[in-house]
């Protein structure tokens, strides 16, 4: 009797070892099923601008002015700094980019804009392909945004700068960045030294005289919130203080929340 016991015994648990691998199959195929559909939830992204369905997560605008001649110094410390924020960019955030330039045929051209997509290291090995994202990230993402700053760099001086009225261009063209309430930043790569029929500080323009001439009247709301970083290229130290005064001032009447400056110099 004793060994029949046994051997019931034996069976019992073997019995219950065989149910607990069951339902931890079950449950296994359920959390890779759970993640199958949770993947296919997700809004996707559109085909033509890589944005997501349910909304861009930020913005980062980059303006580039060659009005003024650029050393080989200037481009090749300001590259690397450009590259790096799109880098830092989280996944969802539209990249644009745009010229400073009288020629508004020049700044149509020059603008670009297009959504980060995921790369292949933030691609799910259970419900993507890690290599195909990949693939697309570099073909349709990084290759034509390297393409359009290459292209940006390239553009030629000019005899003004209207760097005010390029910046207000730049943001009603992308969009929906003047309406949104996700990060935005703007980057500036430029001299600052704003030439144009409307404000120039080669005809002695100052804060006041722009301020008398209703000029921050003409201000929308498109900056509100956002942050701004110049890459700024050093010229006219004769008019550094009128021009760094300028500047504070408008970007405190455009409302932006913070303002990062880094010169880029040629010694």
């Amino acid at each position: 009797m004793a060994r029949r016991t046994a051997r019931r015994g034996k069976s019992a648990t073997a019995s219950l070892g065989g149910i607990l691998l069951i339902v931890v199959a079950i449950a296994g195929f359920a959390g890779v099923g759970y993640l199958y559909w949770q993947a296919h939830q997700a809004p996707g992204i559109d085909e033509t601008s890589l944005c997501p369905r349910d909304g861009v997560k930020g913005h980062l605008a980059i303006l580039v002015d060659t009005t003024d001649p650029l050393t080989l110094t200037h481009l090749q410390a300001a590259r690397p700094l450009i590259a790096d924020k799109i880098s830092q960019a989280p996944v969802g955030t539209r990249i644009s980019f745009s010229t400073v330039s009288p020629d508004s045929g020049v700044r149509a051209s020059a603008f670009f804009s297009i959504c980060k997509p995921p790369s292949g290291k933030e691609a799910s090995a259970l419900t993507q392909n890690p290599g195909l994202v990949e693939a697309t990230f570099q073909q349709e993402f990084l290759v034509p945004v390297e393409q359009a700053l290459d292209s940006l760099l390239e553009i030629p001086e000019a005899k003004s700068s209207p760097i005010m009225e390029a910046l207000q261009e730049f943001a009603s063209a992308i969009p929906g960045f003047a309406v949104t309430a996700v990060p935005r930043e703007l980057v500036m790569m430029t001299d600052l030294m704003q030439h144009s029929p409307i404000f120039s500080f080669y005809r002695n323009g100052t804060w006041q005289s722009f301020k008398n001439a209703h000029g921050p009247e003409r201000f929308g709301f498109a900056f509100e919130g956002a942050e701004v970083t110049v890459l700024r290229i050093p010229r006219a130290p004769d008019k550094t203080k009128i021009v760094d005064d300028f500047w504070v001032r408008y970007f405190d009447a455009n409302g932006f929340a913070r303002v990062r400056v880094r010169r880029i110099g040629d010694l």
